[in-house]
């Protein structure tokens, strides 16, 4: 196993009862795959039964990388904040495993948020991105939401500052509620 490329741990084992056995982990092209083979009669063979499944699984099976890691998925507006908007990104890659035959596969993804106060920072969980297979619409996956920068809401001396310079801008309105 030593010798598989792309291997990077194991576990072996080998008892008169369980015989010779071989936990393996392999990673190639962001996909990781585990092959346990239990019983055999010696380790020759119990190491060629695992590499035999390893190979099977690179051959036939590849990782559709969706969206990365601190790719923006949504920027959304606020007001009140050390920031004029919100950028959202995946806590990690978002990443579904299909077969290689059917790599015309599409998705699609849905964006949902959370409640959430200021401050937030980078790492705090403010929603989900929601996954769907294009053609069936089935849920595939959900991965937690954060926010690329660390936002903070504005103090009063800086709302009073942004209000009086928006005014003289023009870019404040006044709204009159009956």
């Amino acid at each position: 196993m030593r010798f598989y490329e792309g291997a990077d741990g194991l576990k072996t084992g080998h008892t008169d009862a369980a015989k010779y056995c071989l936990a393996a982990t392999a990673k190639k092209d962001n996909l990781r795959f585990i092959a346990i083979v239990l019983g055999e009669e010696d380790s020759k063979v119990r190491n060629q039964e695992v590499m035999s499944l390893l190979d099977y699984g690179f051959n036939h099976y590849q990782m559709n990388l969706i969206k990365s890691k601190d790719q923006v998925l949504k920027k959304i507006p606020v007001d009140k904040a050390t920031k004029t908007e919100i950028s959202l990104v995946p806590v990690h890659d978002i990443g579904v495993l299909s077969k290689k035959s059917d790599s015309t596969r599409k998705y699609t993804y849905n964006v949902k948020l959370n409640s959430f106060k200021f401050p937030i920072k980078n790492g705090d969980i403010v929603g989900k991105v929601i996954v769907k297979d294009k053609e069936s619409k089935k849920n595939i996956t959900s991965v937690d939401l954060t926010v690329l920068d660390d936002i903070d809401s504005l103090s009063f001396i800086q709302l009073f500052y942004k209000g009086f310079k928006d005014m003289f801008s023009g870019e404040y309105t006044f709204s009159f509620v009956k």
